[in-house]
C-alpha cells in the first residue's frame, strides 16, 4: 500500500493565496490582456486628481482594478503634462453615408444651422465635387474652416479660388481667400466653440489663447468668403 503524505498547512495556504505575481495574472480561460502602462498611469492619475491629496490614494485603486504592481512615484508622468494627440480624419464608410444624407437634406433646404453645400471644381479632373461645410460668422464676415485638415476639397478650393455655396434654392458664387495665421486664429477659436463635434481634431481648446490657434492655422486652413453674386448667405 502506497504511502499517502498529508499536505502541509503551508501548501494549502500558498495554493489559496498564490504569489504576488500569480495574483496579477489572468486565468488562461479569460484570455485577458495585461493593461498597458499608459492605461495604468491614466487611471491612477485620474483618481489621484479626484482625491486632490499628496498621498495619492488613487494608486491603491488602480492596483485593485488593473491588477498591476505599483510603480515608483518618481517614474510616472505628471497628469498636468499628459497630452492627447489630435485625431486624424479618415473618410470611413459611415462618414460617406452621413455625408450623402446631409447632402440630400441640404439640397432640399434642410440641415444644421450655417451648414451649406460647398461645390468646387477638381484641380486635376475639372469635375464638380460637393461636400457639406459649416460656415462661421466673425467680425461681420463669413469664413470657411477646414476642421479635418487639408482634405480634397481644401486643395481644390485653394487651386480654384472660387466655389458655389448652396442650400435649397439659395445659391451663391463666392471667391475664397486663404487667411494668414493671425487672421485665422480668432476664426478657429470661434469655430470650435460653435461646432464642438470637431474639437478632437484640434490640439487646442476654447480656452486656449490666440497664439495657440495661430499655430493651428497651418493644419486647419481658413478661407475668407467674398460673394461674387447678389444675395446673402
Amino acid at each position: 500500500m502506497a504511502n499517502i503524505q498529508a499536505p502541509r498547512l503551508g501548501d494549502a495556504q500558498r495554493t489559496r493565496t498564490g504569489s504576488a505575481r500569480d495574483r496579477h495574472t489572468c486565468p488562461p480561460r479569460l484570455r485577458c490582456k495585461r493593461p498597458s502602462r499608459f492605461t495604468y498611469d491614466l487611471v491612477r492619475e485620474f483618481h489621484a486628481c479626484i482625491a486632490d491629496v499628496d498621498t495619492r490614494p488613487g494608486d491603491e485603486l488602480a492596483d485593485l482594478v488593473l491588477g498591476l504592481p505599483r510603480y515608483p512615484s518618481n517614474s510616472r508622468p505628471s497628469f498636468a503634462t499628459l497630452t492627447v494627440m489630435a485625431w486624424t480624419y479618415r473618410l470611413s464608410a459611415w462618414r460617406r453615408v452621413a455625408n450623402l444624407l446631409v447632402r440630400t437634406l441640404l439640397r432640399t433646404g434642410v440641415g444644421p444651422p450655417r451648414t451649406y453645400l460647398l461645390t468646387v471644381r477638381g484641380r486635376t479632373s475639372g469635375r464638380a465635387y460637393s461636400t457639406p461645410v459649416t460656415l462661421v460668422e466673425e467680425s461681420g464676415l463669413w469664413w470657411l474652416v477646414a476642421p479635418y485638415g487639408e482634405v480634397a476639397w481644401v486643395r481644390n478650393a485653394r487651386a480654384a479660388g472660387e466655389a458655389i455655396l448652396s442650400r435649397g434654392r439659395r445659391v451663391a458664387m463666392v471667391a475664397l481667400f486663404e487667411s494668414p495665421p493671425e487672421e485665422a486664429a480668432p476664426v478657429l477659436k470661434r469655430y470650435i466653440s460653435d461646432v464642438p463635434i470637431t474639437r478632437p481634431y484640434f490640439d487646442v481648446t476654447p480656452a486656449s489663447d490666440l497664439t495657440a490657434f495661430a499655430a493651428e492655422a497651418s493644419r486647419h486652413p481658413v478661407f475668407r468668403i467674398v460673394p461674387t453674386t447678389e444675395g446673402s448667405l
